[in-house]
């Protein structure tokens, strides 16, 4: 889910403070990848702060700008830590950001394990925390035309519903016009018949009226990025994106 952490990455260009002085001990171990200063602690392994390093470069996030991230754990909860600029700390839009690439960071690179993401000070000090929302087990991504609100409801919703049954699933939000958005990632070889089709109409008339005030809601059935391949509309019609 790329996407995510390349929106990220060009945020993170204009705000991360860089350093470029010595190398910090008291931050870890010290990797470099693409100009990208990646420091680890002694409670996670090399392995698994190399997986981040190369993921980082690969996603785009670490793309030869100077930036400095270190990796801890805490616990079962991995924590990577980045160095913003004290009026950013603050900003919905950043943190709706760094709390999607939270998710994709344990989906893509920590075996689903929960990763926090910590805003920090120029010493590497934590000033404000972004946990993931995380619904037994079940992912919500927020685009950035819905609220925080809207995203927390439609998570304790899918809960209560039993949509989010301890299984792993990841859906996103978003919201064209007045109609919601509702995608869900359906796996390779899923057969979207005719039964199917019927039970997703329905739910997006409990959606409508259970969670979003009767506002219209659309189904759209992606791949692992979120890509639609198929739609199940408000109004019965079933489409399919070309």
């Amino acid at each position: 889910m790329h996407l995510v952490s390349r929106f990220f990455s060009i945020v993170l260009v204009t705000i991360v403070l860089l350093f470029t002085t010595g190398c910090f001990l008291s931050w870890g171990k010290r990797l470099e990848f693409n100009e990208g200063d990646l420091y680890f602690k002694e409670s996670v392994s090399q392995e698994e702060a190399v997986r981040l390093g190369e993921y980082l470069v690969e996603s785009g996030f670490f793309n030869g700008d100077e930036k400095t991230v270190q990796l801890r754990k805490n616990g079962v909860v991995y924590e990577v830590r980045i160095v913003i600029q004290d009026e950013f700390i603050d900003d919905s839009d950043f943190e709706r950001l760094a709390r999607n690439f939270s998710l994709e960071l344990s989906n893509y690179v920590f075996n689903n394990q929960e990763v926090h993401i910590h805003f920090c000070d120029k010493g590497l000090e934590t000033v404000h925390v972004i946990i993931p929302l995380d619904f037994d087990e079940g992912e919500v991504f927020q685009d950035v035309t819905v609220s925080l609100e809207e995203t927390i409801r439609l998570g304790d919703f899918l809960e209560e519903s039993g949509f989010f049954d301890g299984e792993k699933k990841a859906v996103l939000l978003a919201k064209e016009g007045e109609t919601y958005i509702f995608k869900m990632i359906v796996q390779d070889g899923f057969d979207l018949d005719d039964n199917f089709i019927e039970h997703a109409q329905e739910f997006t008339e409990d959606l409508s009226v259970l969670v979003f005030n009767g506002s219209p809601v659309d189904i759209h059935f992606c791949n692992g990025y979120f890509e639609t391949f198929q739609v199940v509309q408000y109004s019965s019609t079933l489409t399919t994106k070309q």
